[in-house]
Formats: C-alpha cells, sequence, structure tokens
C-alpha cells in the first residue's frame, strides 16, 4: 500500500500534494469518529497506516491503533499547506476594496424578491461579505424585517453556552428617520482607505495598527463610554479586522511613545484625508421604503448624517452563517 503518503515519522500525511499533520488530523477527526485523541502526549500521535479508499484516505494512528477515514475533498477543502497571504495589512478573505466608482454599481435588492428568492439572498449577502454594504428598495415594514432574512427570529439569541463568536452587533442598517422623505448618507471603504495608507505611508500605517486610540462618547441617557482600541485591527497573520476611527469621540492619546507622536498624527491626518477625499468616498440617497446595511467595523459613515437618518444593530455572523447554508444548498 502506498507508504509514501506518511512522512516524518508518521508525523505528517502528504495526500494530492497536501501536508497535514497527525494531531491536526486526529483534532479534526469527523464528529461521528471523534476520540479524545488530543490525550495522549503530542509525540505519541503519529500515523501507523494511510490507504486510499475510494474517495477517501482511512488512517489509523498510534497510540492505540485508532481508525480515521477522511474524504479527500474535505481534505482539499481545509487544507492548510498552501501559501497564504501573510503581509501585514491586507483583505480578509472574499472581501474586494472599493471607491467612488462603486456607486454605478451599488448591490441593491428589492425586499419582496430577497424575500421570496433564495438565489436573490445569496447574492445580495454575498454583497456584504465582498463589499461591507449593500441596498434594499420596495421595503414596507419594520427594519426588523430586513435583519429576519439572515436571522430568523428563533436564532436571535445564542444557546449554546460553547458559543465564541465576538458579541458585536457589526451590522447596522440605516433608513431615513421618521418624518424625512429621504436621507443621504457619505460612506468610504474604511479596508481600502487603509490599505492605501499602507502603501503611501508604512510607518505611519504600522503607528495606527500597533497603538491604541482613546475614545469616550455618551449614549442618550448621557452615560459616558470609554474604549481603547487601534484604529485599525490586525489579525495576528496580518489581515485586517476592524477600523475604528471616530474623530469625534477621540479623547487625548496616552498609549503612543513620545518617539512616535508625531509619525502618529501624520499617519491620522492621512488616513482622516482619505476617508473624505472624493476618490474614496460615495454617497448614498435612501427614499422611504429603502435601507442600506453596512458592515459597520469596516464602512465608515459621516456622523453628519445621523439627523436624517435612523439605525438598527444586527450581528454580522448570523449573516454569514445564512450565506453559508445557501452557498452550500445542493
Amino acid at each position: 500500500m502506498p507508504d509514501h503518503l506518511i512522512e516524518n515519522e508518521g508525523r505528517v500525511l502528504r495526500v494530492n500534494g497536501q501536508r497535514f499533520h497527525a494531531v491536526w488530523l486526529a483534532d479534526n477527526a469527523p464528529s461521528s469518529q471523534r476520540t479524545p485523541a488530543l490525550a495522549a502526549p503530542l509525540n505519541d500521535i503519529r500515523l501507523l497506516t494511510a490507504n486510499i479508499v475510494d474517495d477517501s484516505v482511512a488512517l489509523t494512528f498510534a497510540p492505540d491503533c485508532t481508525p480515521l477515514s477522511f474524504s479527500l475533498k474535505w481534505l482539499k477543502d481545509h487544507a492548510y499547506d498552501t501559501p497564504k497571504e501573510r503581509s501585514v495589512g491586507h483583505m480578509p478573505a472574499g472581501s474586494t476594496p472599493w471607491g467612488s466608482t462603486i456607486k454605478a454599481a451599488m448591490p441593491t435588492a428589492p425586499f419582496p424578491a430577497l424575500k421570496a428568492y433564495e438565489a436573490t439572498q445569496l447574492s445580495w449577502l454575498d454583497a456584504i461579505r465582498s463589499y461591507g454594504l449593500a441596498k434594499v428598495t420596495e421595503t414596507a415594514g419594520p427594519v426588523h424585517e430586513i435583519i429576519d432574512i439572515f436571522t430568523p427570529a428563533e436564532c436571535a439569541v445564542p444557546s449554546d453556552e460553547n458559543d465564541c463568536r465576538a458579541p458585536e452587533l457589526n451590522l447596522e442598517i440605516i433608513t431615513c428617520a421618521k418624518d424625512e422623505e429621504e436621507c443621504t448618507v457619505h460612506l468610504s471603504d474604511g479596508f481600502a482607505c487603509a490599505i492605501r495608507l499602507k502603501n503611501e505611508d508604512p510607518e505611519g500605517f504600522a503607528a495606527l495598527a500597533h497603538h491604541s486610540a482613546s475614545f469616550v462618547f455618551a449614549d442618550q441617557t448621557g452615560r459616558p463610554f470609554t474604549a481603547r482600541v487601534p484604529i485599525v485591527s490586525l489579525l495576528p497573520e496580518g489581515t485586517i479586522a476592524a477600523i475604528r476611527f471616530a474623530p469625534q469621540s477621540a479623547a487625548p492619546l496616552t498609549d503612543v511613545p513620545f518617539e512616535q507622536m508625531e509619525v502618529y498624527y501624520r499617519a491620522y491626518r492621512h488616513f482622516s484625508e482619505l476617508v473624505d477625499s472624493p476618490e474614496m468616498q460615495i454617497s448614498v440617497t435612501l427614499k422611504e421604503g429603502e435601507a442600506l446595511v453596512i458592515e459597520n467595523t469596516r464602512i465608515l459613515r459621516d456622523t453628519k448624517d445621523s439627523h436624517t437618518a435612523q439605525r438598527a444593530f444586527a450581528d454580522k455572523n448570523s449573516l454569514l452563517a445564512s450565506l453559508t447554508a445557501l452557498e452550500t444548498i445542493p
């Protein structure tokens, strides 16, 4: 049988040109076959045999000859032995940066079609994943009916005590304020602006990503809230995770070292100019019966629009879960 599938003294499986660690395979066993493999010492987890059987690979593991089987397609879909974007400051997978030209091709769907057709839902939800925003027309009811498209009421409150999702309500649904016939919102893609800053001023980009800004703001009752977060938040792999840019709520900077303060302010001003620049900003007019959904940890909105617009919030994780379910329908 093909012993060449096993490498590095049983610690690695190579199949279809991709390598998988034995400990990774043990930890990702199909649920029907899952055993407490990781209870064994790390060095004891190794492959004893590996055989291709039809469209799967059959494995046995030391130390107790545990048998496991993996679909070759599943391994291909979950391969990690591939070159990945590791540069500091890059777009998340599936995201597309945009500038002012997106206004001519704004992702839009009529609400009746969103309710009736899965293909319309798939396209509209995919646009939010890709561009961070999409518009809805022909709405006839309250905003929660839009949220129900991707967060059914019975799923709105997580019941799993092991839920590890970020709890942020990071989708914003914008509509005209009551008694307003229309409103205009001014938007910029914060991710695209951050990438431009990185390309034009790498040192300044690093300053905004590596030092916390301070913010203070009050809710409708006047209660004060504070936050300390970088303007550009990065995952350890360098992926841009969030933009938090609110000059109107900025508090004195205390987390930037003296030697970096001028660099930080240079980048802060440059980023602000990019956000407001005509080539990076769009204006979207909403009329009665229309709504705009934006990812508010990516899309930056001019706060001067607030008096004519009203907002509701939802969970992006629910949107992505609904999108994934639609994408996997046979």
